[in-house]
């Protein structure tokens, strides 16, 4: 048993100074270049007790690439399990549960609270130049004086008493029989024969196999005549036969070659018996190493398991069943991801969002909530959220409609180079259910690090400093874009439209729906008359229209305002702006 309760860690890669708790499990995600990857790696290299032999660190290590600063990874541990409690005695120190801080001194006369108070380890990881060349070393930060370069030793016999795994990486071979593989791990905890005997018959048979190959006549033959001018060198037998003298085995016939050199080939329906795994495709490469890694992670009773880039190589559906496998399984999962589904798996307060501020890298935690009521709320808000989970910037409207409008809208202006991509922006649109909720929404993001936009309509055109709604927004976003006087979501979806190109589609769409509830002679309407039935009519109608309105207008009809509506947000995403936008 073990969980990691914190991590701190100072110019190491993109991380200049940087820290945060973690709670239970937890999902790692951001925008690209926030950390997710680096913040992995730092776990690893300071709690895998091969890290410094299997992945030793360099001077791209160092935050910008200083060697004048070393970097310092400080991992705290706890859920202790007694023998490790035992075996680490001297080096534990107490966690304050309630403020999430390490308790450095306890007021005199006072004991530890066990409700509040438990017992931690701190692991610290050290790269440093010295002498132009990398020095590492892992050490507890309990009796560490950085002031006369003293750290003492933490051994990986001590390392190993945390049960730590974690993903390999895409590049490794799943069901890998290597020595220092998960399954090898998962092997050497099972019941049964030794498993180094299996190797040995596993050896017997293969040298009698390759014995029988040496002798065929065609193999034999092509061997005599390549050793024959060698009969009289030094060293060769020039009376044995060379089918005796030559053997074809593995990696040059090590136990350990014969075990590198063997794959798995796996039956799956509907395909040919024992294909090479490596045959099968991505997804099941990344299904049996995620699968292993839950085994050996069960067998290890509560272990830390650590996964980078979770869910990149899986349908949205095996990623949520793998990891809430895993959840279930490890004691703690700690998984970077960029897919919402893996990420809609955890608690509220089990999001760690890590995003860039003024060149800075930095974390924000999902909410704890206080009561059931705000647990509900809580979760409520995060679903809406996951998406925008791994953006730059939200713009939350006002429910259904407008998000399928925007949506089709922004794709449609850029591909006609009307505005700049939201999508290289890192810009997502969510909807919120009316715009009391859109303020909940905002905040829920903020907390997040997201930057918030709220884009309104402007039904009554009342002025901003008295209007309650935006006041609220206000208070909730960064900023709040609010549409032209008494014009509401459909009334810019039409704004500069021609008519005769209304009619046009309106047409066409009620050819395809059959059930828009025109008015009788809608077509012939004045121009003020068609727009007021076509606004009701897209918005009355159950389902969505807007998006088939937008995508059925020509390319030279798109509505002028709505356009001029997102290009103004963009801006606005970019500069990082605040406050009130009257467009």
């Amino acid at each position: 048993m073990a969980a990691i309760r914190h991590i701190k860690i100072e110019n190491f890669r993109g991380f200049a100074v940087f820290e945060t708790p973690l709670r239970a499990h937890a999902a790692l995600v951001g925008e690209p270049g926030a950390g997710r990857s680096d913040l992995i790696e730092a776990l690893i290299r300071t709690l895998d007790p091969d890290s410094l032999r299997g992945r030793p660190g360099n001077e791209l290590d160092l935050h910008g690439f200083d060697p004048s600063l070393p970097a310092v990874v400080e991992v705290t541990v706890g859920d202790l399990a007694d023998e490790v409690r035992s075996a680490l005695f001297n080096h534990l120190e107490f966690w304050d549960r309630r403020d999430e801080r390490l308790v450095t001194a306890l007021p005199a006369g006072t004991a530890p609270d066990a409700d509040r108070h438990e017992s931690i380890v701190r692991f610290g990881y050290r790269l440093a130049i010295e002498d132009g060349q990398p020095s590492e070393k892992v050490y507890y930060p309990k009796f560490a004086d950085p002031a006369r370069s003293s750290f003492p030793r933490a051994s990986a016999s001590e390392r190993s008493l945390i049960s730590f795994f974690w993903q390999r990486g895409l590049s490794t071979r799943p069901l890998d029989l290597a020595g220092r593989g998960e399954l090898r791990r998962l092997i050497d905890v099972q019941t049964g024969e030794p498993f180094g005997e299996a190797v040995d018959r596993f050896m017997t048979a293969v040298e009698a196999a390759a014995a029988d190959f040496s002798s065929q006549a065609r193999v034999a033959g092509a061997l005599q005549a390549i050793l024959e001018p060698l009969r009289a060198v030094r060293r060769f037998d020039d009376a044995t036969d060379a089918m005796e003298l030559v053997r074809f085995l593995p990696d040059g016939g090590a136990p350990s070659g014969l075990l590198r050199s063997l794959a798995a080939a796996i039956t799956l329906l509907d395909s040919p018996e024992h294909l090479p795994a490596a045959r099968q495709g991505a997804t099941l490469l990344a299904a049996l190493r995620t699968a292993t890694l839950l085994a050996v992670a069960a067998a290890g009773g509560g272990a830390i398991v650590a996964i980078d880039d979770f869910g990149g190589e899986f349908d949205p559906f095996l990623a949520r069943h793998l990891c809430g496998e895993l959840r279930r399984t490890a004691g703690q999962l700690v998984v970077a991801t960029h897919a919402p589904g893996v990420a809609s798996a955890f608690a509220t307060e089990e999001i760690v969002r890590l995003y860039r501020e003024g060149g800075v890298r930095r974390a924000a935690r999902g909410r704890r909530p206080a009561s059931r009521r705000e647990r509900i709320s809580a979760r409520y808000l995060t679903s809406t959220l996951v998406e925008a989970y791994n953006s730059s910037a939200v713009v939350i409207v006002e429910g259904h409609h407008d998000r399928m409008a925007y949506s089709a809208l922004a794709e449609r202006a850029v591909a006609l180079g009307r505005i700049r991509s939201f999508d290289a922006a890192g810009i997502t649109f969510v909807e919120a259910q009316g715009d009391g909720e859109a303020v909940k929404v905002a905040r829920a993001g903020r907390e997040l690090g997201i930057f918030t936009v709220i884009l309104l309509d402007n039904d009554t055109g009342a002025p901003a400093a008295t209007d309650a709604v935006v006041q609220d927004c206000l208070a909730g976003a960064d900023v709040v874009v609010r549409l032209p006087s008494r014009m509401a979501l459909e009334d810019a979806l039409l704004d500069g439209v021609a008519d005769t190109e209304l009619i046009r589609v309106f047409s066409e769409l009620q050819l395809a729906f059959g059930d828009l509830a025109l008015p009788t002679n809608w077509d012939a309407l004045p121009s003020t008359g068609l727009r007021r039935a076509l606004a009701r009519t897209l918005h009355d109608r159950p389902g969505s229209l807007h998006p088939s309105f937008i995508w059925e207008l020509g390319d030279a009809h798109l509505p002028t305002k709505a356009v001029s509506a997102l290009g103004r947000v963009r801006e606005i995403v970019v500069a990082r702006s605040a406050g009130l936008v009257e467009l």
